[in-house]
């Protein structure tokens, strides 16, 4: 049965007092938030998902663009972020939170302006903007971790959490010995 062209575009319009989702909700196109005490389970998990995937769209940039110290945190990245995502499906499979989030088809507006921002550059100041990045977006993340770990509702995630802190830290002692070899040549 067709729908006539005015009840088509009324349905589709927001009922008067409830604004579209996507205009009120960044998360609902793909826009992160990271307020770390007020996230939902789903807020965290694609919190988690975008991270991830920035990180390893920006390591294998480094991988091609990067020093070679850079080249190896770029690839250490990679794998580390890969493999968070897999265990992060492993429990988003197993928990109804799941259910509502996938893995982001695209980067949020502000991790692709940070993108951009990496193909621009060569040779030390790829360096220098691809660390700079990788420490505020790990320090991002371990506030993002810990924030859901101590204020988190759903116990499986909490638990990822719990796992993911000091991996996270890991990153940032190996982001500032990364950043000492730069500095030392």
């Amino acid at each position: 049965m067709k729908m006539p062209l005015f009840a088509a575009v009324f349905a589709l319009m927001p009922a008067p007092g409830f604004p579209a989702l996507a205009q009120t909700e960044p998360d609902a196109v793909g826009a992160v938030k990271a307020d770390p005490l007020a996230q939902s389970g789903s807020a965290f998990a694609r919190a988690v998902y975008m991270n991830d995937k920035f990180e390893i769209l920006a390591g294998r940039m480094a991988v091609e663009k990067g020093s070679p110290a850079v080249r190896d945190f770029g690839r250490h990245m990679i794998a580390a972020h890969t493999d968070s995502s897999e265990d992060l499906k492993a429990v988003l499979d197993h928990n109804i939170v799941g259910q509502r989030v996938t893995p982001p088809p695209v980067l949020d507006p502000r991790h692709m302006a940070m993108y951009h921002e990496l193909e621009a550059s060569w040779g030390r100041t790829f360096d220098r903007i691809y660390l700079a990045q990788q420490r505020a977006v790990h320090e991002e993340a371990l506030d993002v971790m810990e924030g859901y770990l101590e204020n988190g509702r759903v116990v499986d995630l909490q638990d990822f959490a719990h796992h993911m802190v000091p991996v996270v830290r890991d990153h940032l002692a190996m982001l500032r010995d990364v950043r000492g070899d730069i500095a030392a040549n």
